[in-house]
């Protein structure tokens, strides 16, 4: 910025009855001021705001959102009342920092917070919602080889930037949640079921997979019934037919739940259950627990 001054003076003077005006220019008087650049000193991606880098980075809600903090420092020379804005993205590497905003793999803040300004620098803060779905980069998942890129553009009152970023991986989740409880009812003895109960699934995590079940059987008012008592299979037809026998050791479902890939489209698949009820062997009411465990496939 260059700021220019004319100064100048009146002189009056007075001869044999004339008057004479003669105005004089002193020299120009510049005053000159650089714009300086503002610069992007760090970036770090944590779980909380205004704190160090967490790398790996970790979904911790699952079926919801966890938060993300890209935060750091920006200076400019000029003092930090000249700093007016500061965005950042938040992207897997191999769309780029271009990419159009989508739950899965890219993320944008348009306005980040400022604290601690002091002197020449002003602290940032941007928190960037991700979906539990949002595509993992750690060893073993498809985009192993690209990681999540943290963008940061600082701009200046005069319209100058700066820009810095920093990466980090963003891990697999395995996560399911299913319906509350498999319900046989009221059942005979000596009897199996004549319709069966359903248990449903839903891939709540980031990658695709398959789950594991297995049991140890119920607990009885009296006796107890062991978990070979019970059947399931992906298809709803009759006890015997049913190629899954429930039991200590797990067995694969095959359901294959894809990943989600939108707010409204998460994986879900459905089991169907029935059960035997022996002679002699139990009464009353009879419970116990089925362990259901993901693995990515």
């Amino acid at each position: 910025m260059i700021t220019a001054i004319l100064s100048s003076r009146l002189f009056t003077v007075f001869t044999f009855g004339l008057t004479l005006i003669f105005i004089f220019s002193l020299p120009l008087k510049i005053e000159s001021q650089t714009s300086y650049l503002p610069f992007v000193d760090s970036v770090q991606i944590s779980t909380t705001a205004y704190s160090a880098n967490e790398n790996p980075m970790v979904l911790s809600s699952v079926g919801s959102t966890t938060t993300f903090h890209i935060n750091g420092v920006v200076s400019d020379q000029n003092g930090w009342t000249d700093i007016s804005t500061v965005t950042a993205s938040l992207y897997r590497s191999g769309v780029g920092s271009w990419c159009t905003a989508n739950n899965n793999n890219c993320y944008f803040h348009p306005a980040c917070m400022f604290s601690n300004s002091t002197g020449t620098i002003r602290s940032f803060d941007c928190a960037i919602e991700v979906a539990n779905y949002a595509e993992p980069t750690d060893s073993g998942s498809i985009y192993s080889a690209e990681t999540w890129n943290a963008n940061v553009i600082v701009e200046d009152l005069s319209a100058l930037t700066g820009t810095n970023s920093t990466t980090n991986e963003l891990l697999s989740l395995l996560s399911v949640s299913t319906t509350n409880s498999i319900d046989y009812g009221n059942m005979p003895v000596n009897q199996t079921s004549t319709s069966s109960a359903t248990l449903i699934i839903t891939n709540r995590g980031n990658v695709n997979i398959d789950v594991t079940i297995a049991s140890d059987g119920m607990t009885c008012t009296v006796g107890s019934l062991p978990a070979y008592l019970q059947k399931w299979d992906l298809a709803d037809v009759d006890y015997t037919s049913m190629q899954k026998t429930l039991g200590a050791t797990g067995q694969l479902a095959g359901l294959n739940l894809l990943k989600q890939t939108s707010s409204q489209t998460a994986s879900t698949g459905t089991l169907y259950w029935r059960i035997k009820i022996p002679y002699g062997v139990a009464g009353g009411v009879c419970s116990g627990a089925t362990y259901i465990s993901a693995s990515q496939i």
